[in-house]
């Protein structure tokens, strides 16, 4: 029953298309550039064009296996991109760690102006954003506006925390030494200082001075104590007066330094002060500063002969660089090459 129709199909496909046929059926789907291969294929017999048709369906069979399995691998790839995009961008842990430690840092070294906080590790950040595997600061502008957002948030809590440590520092009546031994510990980062610096004692007794008086006061959580606002004034007083702003090794503000840790240690004497035997542990619980020490002490972030205030030209960034968990324990030296900020 079969085989006349299969003879006639044979016979169907062994009739040659005349030339003009092709050309029809060739330019209307388009395959101008496959003339040639069509044509052998209508010149071979009705077999020869059965077996290249079965060769050709198990090679697009053989294609078609690869490129689902290429799909499954991709699948949960995908997914976890999804999940991704669809949350807010937000820094690592340690991330904000170091970036907590660069703010309580720059807290102790010589600021004309506090309120620029967040504007110098914002800076730092942008010269250095390989380091902190934040490449993507530079690329995604809804990044960098969240990141900026957390630096600012957290300078605000770190001038909190630094002011609350001055403060109970004058109502305990602890001495500058102790005080400023204290305050480098936690605050400074590796390498700490063996020796307090003058500009570091002069410093500390000029804002322990402005908040003697304020911390007297019974201040409401949260609310303004006023400190801040009276170290800026006094601030821009002396930049004005003195004209330089070499806070370290300017003359005037070294003979400033010396006269204000001076005035601290006649108000609150080594000998006869409430904590002049003070441990270190007793000092943290006074000041509410341990937990600082223990975050700085990963943290080294530049290489020795690197300069934390100034960009050392176009930073080269890989994708590892862009956005990615960091290791501070290996990331070189700060402390040593931290410039002054003017």
């Amino acid at each position: 029953m079969a085989a006349p129709f299969l003879q006639a199909y044979r016979a169907s496909l062994d009739l040659r298309l005349t030339l003009a046929s092709q050309l029809t059926m060739i330019r209307s789907h388009d395959l101008d550039g496959e003339h040639a291969e069509i044509r052998r294929f209508a010149q071979m017999s009705a077999d020869e064009k059965l077996v290249m048709l079965l060769i050709r369906v198990l090679s697009l069979q053989g294609d078609l296996k690869q490129l689902s399995l290429c799909t499954t691998r991709l699948e949960p790839r995908l997914l976890r991109v999804e999940e991704l995009t669809q949350q807010a961008w937000r820094p690592s842990k340690a991330q904000v760690s170091v970036i907590c430690s660069l703010i309580r840092h720059f807290l102790v070294k010589p600021i004309s102006n506090y309120n620029s906080l967040p504007t110098y590790v914002k800076s730092y950040v942008k010269d250095n954003t390989a380091k902190l595997r934040l490449g993507i600061y530079l690329k995604d502008q809804t990044v960098k506006v969240t990141l900026n957002m957390v630096i600012s948030e957290l300078s605000s809590q770190m001038k909190s925390a630094f002011r609350k440590a001055v403060f109970a520092s004058c109502r305990k009546k602890i001495p500058l030494s102790s005080f400023a031994r204290n305050i480098l510990d936690n605050y400074h980062l590796p390498a700490i200082p063996a020796e307090i610096p003058l500009h570091t004692l002069g410093t500390l007794a000029f804002l322990c001075r402005i908040a003697e008086p304020l911390a007297k006061k019974a201040n409401t959580s949260g609310g303004d104590t006023g400190f801040w606002r009276q170290v800026e004034v006094e601030l821009n007083d002396l930049y004005d007066t003195f004209g330089s702003r070499d806070h370290v090794h300017g003359a005037e503000w070294i003979q400033w330094a010396t006269e204000m840790a001076a005035g601290d240690r006649e108000r609150f004497p080594t000998i006869g002060g409430r904590f002049s035997a003070a441990t270190r542990e007793e000092l943290d619980h006074v000041l509410g500063t341990g937990h600082s020490r223990r975050e700085n002490q990963d943290v080294d972030i530049l290489n020795d002969g690197e300069d934390m205030a100034s960009n050392q030209g176009e930073q080269e960034i890989t994708d590892e660089d862009m956005d990615g968990d960091i290791e501070v324990g290996a990331m070189g030296d700060l402390s040593a090459t931290v410039q002054n900020i003017q």
